[in-house]
């Protein structure tokens, strides 16, 4: 089925949701030209809203340590190798899970909004799985963690 021309004067709706995500571009660039948050010191002992527990140790702007979950999928703790990198507020981390085929990114912000001693993310898993299976190879959520 064709779909219907735009009346005149008027962009297609596809172009519109591209508006708006240019309208969301140009302010994100606002903001980076603008300049980063407040650096903050990443270093130390943190956890999050279920238990899990990270390691970072900060060396300009890179970030290494260990990451130590509460939940995992055969029930009990797990860990794995944390790296990342930090800009100002901003951090990106990435661990890989020494028991299993998996790796999780995070992205966070401990600034606006939040404190230095708290951090906001976002974070994606995969994991390998069996073909035919792929759409179940990631999954997303949001932590917050606080410095312990």
């Amino acid at each position: 089925m064709a779909r219907p021309a735009p009346r005149p004067g008027r962009l297609p709706s596809i172009h519109r949701s591209g508006r708006r995500n240019m309208q969301r571009l140009e302010h994100v660039l606002r903001r980076v030209k603008a300049g980063t948050g407040a650096p903050i010191d990443f270093s130390g002992t943190w956890k999050n809203e279920l238990g899990s527990t990270m390691r970072i140790e900060q060396s300009g702007d890179s970030v290494s340590g260990t990451y130590e979950s509460a939940v995992s999928e055969n029930g009990g703790a797990t860990s794995g190798q944390l790296s990342g990198y930090v800009d100002g507020d901003l951090i990106a981390f990435v661990v890989h899970w020494d028991q299993f085929q998996a790796i999780t990114a995070w992205v966070g912000q401990g600034g606006p909004g939040a404190s230095s001693d708290r951090i906001n993310t976002l974070w994606q898993m995969t994991q390998q799985v069996e073909a035919g299976e792929e759409w179940a190879s990631i999954n997303a959520g949001a932590d917050i963690f606080v410095k312990t």
